[in-house]
This record gives structure tokens, sequence and C-alpha cells, in this order.
């Protein structure tokens, strides 16, 4: 029974067009791994760094997110992410480094059982020195040249039985895994330096073997991080991009998966505490180093623009608000319904180069704002001609269809968007993150209201379950979204926006029933990632695999203790459940003008009440879920606006069942 479910979860995934990854070459090539700290890709030109170009054309080239569980990524961390193939740190700051101790021919890092101790408190389930005691059982000895190489290159107990401290052959053949110390580089003389040490390394390995160059870590704590130098080169990895299924977008790959990467070209299984993917080739062209440059200059510049770009959004929303009290109704229905349309502007701006302009923050608003006035006009005009209600749901449609439509396609939109997310944070490359399933689910639950308006009762119910479905699989299915606490939100939220919407009360029994539907959905998208080979599943598959073998606790755990951590973090962020409990009380004990837009739409409070479910869910469910009541109210707000503040001329209806006090 089992193995008929799997292959016919397999059958179902080739029908939905799932590309399965290459496998890793079957042959088992001698590895070498240099470390430069620091090295960026505008550091690599063909007359400063000749090495490295050559290797860059020569071989398949990324773009490095060093992401750890430092706040910075310091030299030692990233040394020790190298051994661990998971989010691990050093110590508690950059000061903090280890002490290697070395001899002629071994070396060993003191207080390794100490740094074991405080990563395995994080809760990522890492275990320093993974790599180099996987590779020891399995017969292959890993080798360290240079002292800072021996924290990546240590076993679990923190020793390393071949240790070198210069650059030679007969050290890069001792073992068919060997680690390498390159200079730290911080300027064009340290990136010419990295080079000729790049050079010696290239011109000394075994014949055959796999060289990946990483530049595995920041230099400078007080600023901004970077995404850094990825290549390999030899073996598979000839002229291309990499990536890796733990970014599922070319050519970003994770300091994380490099002791996966070094485990999958010696042949070894998979690892459950090494939480990284091995890298792969894509394509089979050179990879645009400009390209390489311009990924590290578009996460700087989303990050600095990303206060701003909040500021305007609730500039935006409150100015609709501030204008409807003064009673100039068509300018406020006019500004609501520019603040609706922000949200999918700033995805929207990414089609244009924003970030290569000379004060990217300003080029970034002003993309910005003048998409969503491009959006937001036609849409008044039609709210004028026709009814505000289509208007504000046409608004919140072309929002949800831009956003499937990315996630379909890959995701590139959301890529360094300020409401989506940044490599530099890495914590996802593709599918619906936390702050963009807040966009897509609020505009979903909003055009469904729109729509259930206009076609009131058991009329609208089959429109309300097909945007519903179409919101599920965008963002569920493993091949596109790929998001479990998103899923477990959307589909309380569509359910009782249905029901309330065909006349059927909620009870207690019902609202257990709809849970248990959403964990069952959630199940089913898990269940087909999990069929699939390891090399192409996702978190999703990945996450079922834990549940089956073990693991998923520490998981839940850490999602847990992110959304706590979070949430009491400061002041500011205790507001959000106090707005929720506020959007409750206007949707049960409204005033007097919203009680009369309920009259006329009664499907209006059961949307806001179906968004305030999804907010507040999606708030429990996700770490870092406290975006997603926040992103629920920048578009809930001014939806409502635009209604109450436009053409109020239509009569209540007669035929629409109430089924709320």
């Amino acid at each position: 029974m089992t193995r008929r479910i799997a292959l016919l979860a397999a059958a179902v995934a080739a029908l939905l067009g799932l590309a399965m990854p290459v496998s890793a070459a079957t042959t088992k090539p001698s590895v070498v791994v240099l470390g430069l700290p620091g090295l960026q890709w505008n550091e690599v030109t063909a007359t400063a760094t000749p090495t490295l170009w050559r290797l860059a054309r020569a071989g398949s080239s990324g773009a490095l997110s060093i992401r750890s569980a430092a706040g910075v990524t310091c030299p030692a961390d990233g040394w020790l992410t190298v051994g661990a193939g998971n989010r691990v740190r050093a110590g508690q700051s950059c000061t903090e480094e280890p002490v290697v101790v070395t001899t002629a021919r071994k070396a060993s890092v003191s207080g390794f059982a100490d740094i074991t101790k405080d990563n395995g408190q994080l809760n990522f389930g890492a275990v320093p020195g993974i790599l180099a005691t996987t590779l020891a059982g399995r017969g292959d000895c890993v080798a360290a040249v240079g002292p800072d190489s021996v924290i990546g290159a240590a076993d679990r107990d923190g020793v390393v039985g071949h240790y070198a401290g210069q650059v030679s052959p007969s050290a890069l053949a001792t073992c068919p895994v060997t680690v390498v110390t390159g200079p730290t580089v911080t300027d064009a003389a340290g990136a010419a330096a990295a080079d000729a040490v790049v050079a010696q390394v290239d011109a000394g390995r075994p014949p055959g073997s796999v060289l990946l160059v990483v530049g595995l870590s920041d230099t400078d704590p007080r600023a901004r991080a970077h995404l850094h130098v990825a290549i390999a080169s030899g073996g598979m990895f000839g002229p291309g991009r990499l990536r890796s299924q733990s970014t599922r977008k070319a050519p970003y790959v994770q300091l994380i998966d490099v002791a996966a990467t070094v485990l999958d070209l010696r042949g070894a299984p998979a690892v459950s505490a090494v939480d990284g993917q091995p890298w792969r080739r894509v394509g089979t062209t050179p990879a645009d180093v400009q390209q390489l440059v311009d990924a590290d200059r578009a996460a700087g510049a989303v990050r600095a623009a990303l206060p701003w770009a909040v500021v305007l959004l609730v500039v935006l929303v409150t100015a609709g608000a501030a204008v409807s009290l003064t009673g100039r109704r068509r300018l406020a229905a006019l500004l609501s319904l520019v603040a609706l349309a922000a949200p999918v502007a700033t995805y929207l701006v990414n089609l244009t180069p924003w970030f290569r302009a000379p004060v990217p923050t300003v080029a970034v608003l002003l993309g910005t704002a003048a998409l969503a006035l491009l959006i937001a006009v036609p849409a008044f005009r039609l709210g004028e001609a026709r009814s505000w209600v289509i208007a504000a749901g046409a608004v919140a449609g072309l929002t949800f269809a831009a956003l499937v439509a990315d996630v379909v396609t890959g995701s590139r939109l959301q890529m360094d968007s300020v409401l989506g997310y940044s490599p530099l944070v890495a914590g996802r490359f593709t599918g619906v993150g936390n702050v963009a399933f807040g966009v897509l689910g609020s505009a979903a639950l909003l055009l469904a209201t729109s729509v259930a308006v206009k076609r009131p009762g058991w009329r609208g119910f089959g429109n309300i379950v097909a945007v519903g479905a179409v919101a599920v699989l965008a963002d569920g299915a493993p091949m596109w979204g790929s998001d479990v606490g998103g899923v477990l939100a959307l589909v309380p939220g569509f359910a009782v926006l249905a029901l309330l919407c065909a006349g059927v009360r909620l009870s207690w029994r019902r609202a257990l029933g709809i849970a248990a539907g959403a964990v069952a959905v959630v199940l089913a998208f898990g269940l087909l990632d999990y069929a699939r080979p390891v090399s192409a599943q996702t978190h999703l598959g990945r996450f079922i695999g834990r549940i089956l073998h073990g693991g998923a606790g520490t998981v839940l755990d850490r999602k847990l203790r992110s959304d706590l951590d979070l949430l009491t973090a400061n002041a500011a962020t205790l507001i959000v459940p106090l707005v929720i409990l506020v959007a409750l009380w206007l949707i049960l004990r409204p005033g007097p003008r919203l009680a009369r837009a309920y009259t006329r739409h009664p499907e209006l409070r059961y949307g806001l009440l179906s968004l305030t479910v999804l907010a507040l869910v999606g708030l429990i469910v996700n770490d870092s879920g406290i975006a997603i009541p926040a992103v629920a109210v920048l578009l809930g707000v001014p939806f409502v606006l635009a209604i109450l503040t436009g053409d109020t001329s239509e009569h209540p209806r007669a035929d629409e069942p109430h089924v709320l006090p």
C-alpha cells in the first residue's frame, strides 16, 4: 500500500511538471575546499584576480549566502559552518574565536565541547564537526591546511588528524577531502593575495579533484552583510551557475550547503544534522559576474530601503483614512485605492533595476508610488462608472494574480523586494515567504469577498471555493509556494468566508473540522514532496521525513521560539495582538457608518472576519508570523475605506442570510 501511494504521488508530481534535479556524479573525486573570508564578486575581475576569473568562467559560480546562527558571520563562524553543514556559531561575538592548537601533523580546537554545547541550545539540530566524523566513518580522512581551516576540518571531538601549515601538492593529496585556509579579503590588495593562493591550490590539487572556493564570512561586524563568492570547478562542475535544493533558485547557494556538497561528491548519504543541500550546476554557459555583483547590490539596497518603504505604506493607508474624515469622498477613495495597490507595486517595481540608481531607496519609493497610482486610477474610474466594490476587488484581484504568477514562475519578484525575502536573511529563496503570504492571502480573501458581494449566498459559494483552491495550491504546492503555515491559515480563512456567505452557522465542531482539513492539505502536499527523490525535496518533504524518522520536534521548537521571541522583542510588536482584537470588535460591534456598510454588504463583514482568522492563525503557526497581521491591516483597511468612501447609492438587499449578530 505504501509503495502504491508513493507511485501515485510520483505520477501526480510528473503530471504537475515537477523537475527532478540531475543526480550527483557516480565517481568519487577528491575535494578541496578553499575558504577566503570576505571575498565578494565585485572584487573578482579579469585583470586583478585572473585565476578566480578563469575558474568562474571554466566552472560553476554562484552568489553565496553565508547566514549562520551568529548575528554577524565572522570567519570562525564560517569555518565552523563548513564542518557542520548547518547554522552554527563559534562564539557570542567575533572576538570570541576558538583557539587552534597545531603540531607538525595534527591539530585541534580548544573548547570544542563547549562550542558543541552552545550550538545544541540553538535548536537548529546542528552538530559541529559532523562532516569529518561522517567521512571518517566511511574511511575518508579530512586534512586541514593552515590554522583557521582546522575549525572546519575538525571532527566532533575538535580534532584534525592530518594537518599542514602550508599549501603544497602533498598536503592537498594527503586525504580525499582537504580544507584550506585562505587570506582574508578586505580590499583590492587582499583580493590579489587571495588570487595568488587560489592559483597555488588550483595548480597543486590532485588531478580530477573538485575545487570549492567560498568567501565564507564577512569581515567587518559593523558593516552590512554581503553575498560572497562561490565557485565549484572540476568534475561535474563545468561552465554554469550554481544552485542547491536549499535555495531552489540559481545562482544562489548557501554556506551550509558546502558540507552536503562534499558528502555528495564523496558518495556519502545525506545526514539529518546537515541542513544544507548539495550544489548543482545549472546551464552550460559561464555565470555573468555582473549579475552576481548585482545580486549583492540588490540585497543591500532592499535592506536599506525596507524601513522607508514600510513608512510609505503606512502613510498611504493613514492618508486615505484622514481624508475620509474631511468628507472629501472621491479623494479619499482614490487614496485608499492607491494604498491598496501599494503592496503589489512593491513587487512589480522589481521588474526594473532600481537598485542600480544613484540613490536606490528614493528610486524604489518613487517607483512603488508611481505604480500604485497607475493601478489605482483605472480602478477609481471603474468605481465611479460601476461599483466601488468591483473597483476594490479589481485591485485585490490584480495583487492576487501577480503573486500567483510570480510563484509559479520562480518567485523572481519576491527576491529582494521590500515585502519579499532577502538572500542575506536566507529564510527563503523561492516560494512564498511570510510577508508575501500576508499579501497573497489577504488579497485572495478580499477578492473573494468582492465576488461574494456581487454574487451573494450560495451563488457565490463556488467562486469563493475556486479562489481559495487557487490560493492554497499556489501557496502550498511543493514546486511553487511550499508554505506550510500559509496553508494552515488559508484553509480556515476561506472556509469561514464560504460558510458564512452561504448562510451556514459556525460551530466548534465545524471549526475542528476546518482545522483538520487544513492539516490534511498540508500533509498531502508534504507526502507528495516526500515521494520525490531526496535530492528534489523541499523543506516540506524533508519535514515529513523528520516526522517519520525523528527530528521534527527540533524544527517545531525552533519555530515556536522564533515566533515568541519576535512577538516579545519590543513594545511595537505587542501592538499586533491589540490590532487583531480591535478588528474583531469592529466586525462584531461596528459603529453606525460601518454598520450601514454591513447592511448594504453583509459579505463585507464576513470577509473582514475571515481576514482576521487568516491573520490570527498565520500569527500562531508561522515563525516570524507577526508580519502577517500587519500586512492584513495594510490591505484590509484601504479595501474597506475605498468602499465606504465611494458611491453608497446601492440599496440594502433582503435576500442575504445574516448569521452573525
